[in-house]
Parts: C-alpha cells; sequence; structure tokens
C-alpha cells in the first residue's frame, strides 16, 4: 500500500516538473521571426507572386527584430520565475479572462502535449499574420513595457503597428 502512494506521489511530481525549461526572450523571439519568415514567403511571395513586395516585408520584419532585441539588451525584462517570462509584477494590468492562441502555442511547446501538426499557425492566412502580430506585441508587452521608449511613447508598438 506503501510503496502505490509513493509511486503515486512520484508521478504527480513527474507531471508537475516541467523537463523543458523556460524559454528565453532571445529564443521567442528568434520562434516569431521564423514564423514570419515562412509566413511572407509562404503567402507574399507564392500566392501573391508578388516577390519584390516579400522582400520589402522580410527587410521590415529583420528591422524591427533587430531593434527589438538590441532594445532588449538594453533595458529589457526577463525573470524565469515570472510565468512566461515578465511582465514585471504590477507593471501592467491584466484581463482576468484573457486567452491567447500565441500563449496556448508556446505553453505547449515547452509542456510537449499537442501533435507535430498542431503546432502551426492558422491555416487562414489573415488569421496566421494576425497570430503573428499578437506573438511580437505580447513579447513587447512582457520584455520591453519598463523599457522607457515603449512605457512613455510606445515605439515598438508603433513600429510593429506599420509592420503588421
Amino acid at each position: 500500500m506503501c510503496s502505490r502512494i509513493a509511486s503515486f506521489i512520484g508521478l504527480v511530481l513527474a507531471v508537475n516538473e516541467k523537463k523543458v525549461p523556460p524559454r528565453t526572450p532571445p529564443q521567442r523571439m528568434n520562434t516569431l521571426k521564423r514564423f514570419a519568415d515562412t509566413w511572407i514567403a509562404a503567402e507574399i511571395q507564392v500566392s501573391l507572386n508578388r516577390p519584390v513586395r516579400a522582400s520589402q516585408m522580410l527587410d521590415r520584419v529583420q528591422m524591427m527584430t533587430d531593434k527589438l532585441e538590441l532594445q532588449y539588451l538594453k533595458c529589457g525584462f526577463f525573470d524565469p520565475l515570472v510565468p512566461h517570462g515578465g511582465p514585471k509584477p504590477n507593471s501592467r494590468k491584466r484581463r482576468s479572462n484573457e486567452i491567447d492562441v500565441f500563449d496556448i502555442f508556446e505553453d505547449s511547446l515547452q509542456e510537449r502535449t499537442m501533435g507535430v501538426h498542431d503546432l502551426r499557425l492558422s491555416t487562414l492566412a489573415d488569421v496566421a499574420w494576425k497570430q503573428i502580430g499578437t506573438g511580437y506585441r505580447k513579447w513587447i508587452n512582457r520584455y520591453m513595457a519598463g523599457c522607457s521608449g515603449e512605457e512613455i511613447y510606445n515605439y515598438h508598438s508603433n513600429r510593429l503597428n506599420k509592420v503588421c
């Protein structure tokens, strides 16, 4: 009887213990950039047959990503003890019932609970681009909210609105 209880407790502890370490902001940014590049290549360059427009969009996404990464090194916030690594506690209001597809996607990557086919973005082009934009927006809100340029002037959010 005691061995069954010990086995059960061990199983519960093993399920609650994450085997994959939390992803850092640069790792999350690389994922977002990869999704954006793949989407632009598939939808703009191939489906719409607009290679010049695709090249321009790729350049704009690269510029935005570079600026975000550079600014993150200067003043970004990351704490592995906070859910998703940020934002700083009490730094912004959160909606209590806020559910985001990108959060579910990121959590499933960490927990490996979804199958390979479930890890892709929406098959609808507009919805997929909105998911990518939401991912960037959440990244900015989590890791850049305390930077003066974002906090006072919304530099990064405004740049994102021009790109997405």
